[in-house]
């Protein structure tokens, strides 16, 4: 779910392709409302009637993850208001999306999912349309949820996990400072090889209270990791992660709790999380500036808002949320609950600032050159 936000002017041959398709007769204009399925209350013809073209979305996530969204929210919009969906996958890259929106339009994608980070970089640079809240409604959408220019939603936690066969059933890891403690929790620390998320659990591993992690404070940061670097194997793909967990080349470390939920619900695999200390963040949907078909990637943000049985189905797939008020955590399986980063899961962590990394945008290569020094 990373991305790295890169202007280099490459990749605009696709940009044209795109355009066409998305100019193109794409469908639209039968609207389903005021039906069982869209009842006329929760989908109102003024948002979702007369719609043409395409829904065209830039998704950076791809795979499992991108598919089930087309299964899900883009699957119900096709059916209510005809307008056909698609996506390009970019690979994690905010690149092209950017670099268009730089170029001065036109822009091919209605929607354009991206990071915490890349967010407020581009809300500082100008690169979004401000959203209607007569299309979006914002009010169901808990507190901080949503912005002038986006809405988050893939709501995520990255959390402290370990193998349970590693340590005896009355020493399991019950707080963020297992991860310091070598003696008590003996074995090599999993952490992922990116400073964002690293940097907010050592804190509060070191004894910083989640209201006071930020602004964070990088020295103590890069101090607390020397003390545990001899101990630590790093990751830059999560798979590998808990590939490491499961051959004794970590007992525990830091990961996804999404990952972690496939692998005790699904394999059965000998793991274990906690919320404590986790560090929250969430990707953003936006419409880039001078989009092509704006009202339709508008009317598709507000569909995921409006949508429950699309969010839960999503969500019991995916475990990343949308942060509703009609839809808190009891709303999910209870399969399903422990893993979602809202509620009292999200409480015992820190929520991401993506002010202060768009502020820092630097310390990734600072966190690199430590780790190359290191």
């Amino acid at each position: 779910m990373k991305m790295k936000l890169k202007l280099a002017a490459a990749g605009l041959a696709a940009v044209a392709l795109a355009l066409t398709s998305a100019c193109g007769g794409g469908g639209g204009g039968k609207f389903a409302g005021d039906s069982a399925q869209f009842p006329a209350a929760q989908y109102p013809k003024s948002v979702f009637g007369n719609l043409h073209g395409q829904l065209l979305w830039y998704d950076t996530s791809g795979g499992t993850i991108g598919q089930a969204r087309e299964d899900s929210y883009f699957k119900d919009f096709t059916a209510l208001t005809g307008v056909k969906s698609s996506r390009e996958f970019t690979d994690g890259e905010t690149t092209k999306l950017f670099n268009a929106v730089q170029q001065g339009g036109p822009v091919p994608w209605n929607i354009g999912q991206i990071t915490n980070s890349d967010f407020y970089i581009a809300k500082a640079k100008g690169w979004l349309e401000p959203l209607d809240p007569k299309v979006i409604p914002m009010g169901d959408l808990n507190p901080g949820q949503a912005d002038k220019y986006g809405v988050r939603h893939d709501i995520y936690g990255t959390v402290m996990f370990w193998n349970t066969k590693a340590f005896p059933k009355n020493k399991q890891p019950k707080d963020i400072s297992a991860l310091l403690d070598t003696k008590n929790y003996p074995g090599k620390r999993c952490f992922p090889q990116t400073f964002e998320g690293l940097a907010e659990i050592m804190l509060q591993a070191d004894g910083v209270k989640p209201a006071d992690v930020y602004p964070l404070d990088t020295a103590r940061v890069f101090k607390t990791l020397d003390t545990i670097k001899r101990d630590t194997v790093w990751w830059n793909q999560a798979d590998v992660a808990t590939a490491n967990m499961l051959n004794g080349e970590c007992t525990i470390g830091i990961t996804y709790a999404g990952r972690v939920y496939g692998a005790v619900t699904k394999n059965h695999y000998p793991l274990n999380a906690s919320w404590n200390g986790s560090y929250i963040s969430a990707s953003w949907y936006v419409v880039p500036k001078g989009a092509t078909g704006p009202t339709v990637g508008q009317a598709a943000i507000s569909m995921v808002v409006r949508d429950k049985s699309a969010n839960l189905k999503y969500v019991t797939d995916t475990t990343y949320p949308v942060d509703l008020k009609t839809m808190p955590l009891s709303s999910y399986p209870a399969s399903v609950q422990r893993w979602l980063a809202i509620g009292k899961n999200a409480a015992q962590g820190v929520q991401t600032d993506g002010n202060w990394y768009a502020q820092h945008p630097d310390i990734q290569v600072q966190f690199q050159n430590w780790l190359v020094k290191s």
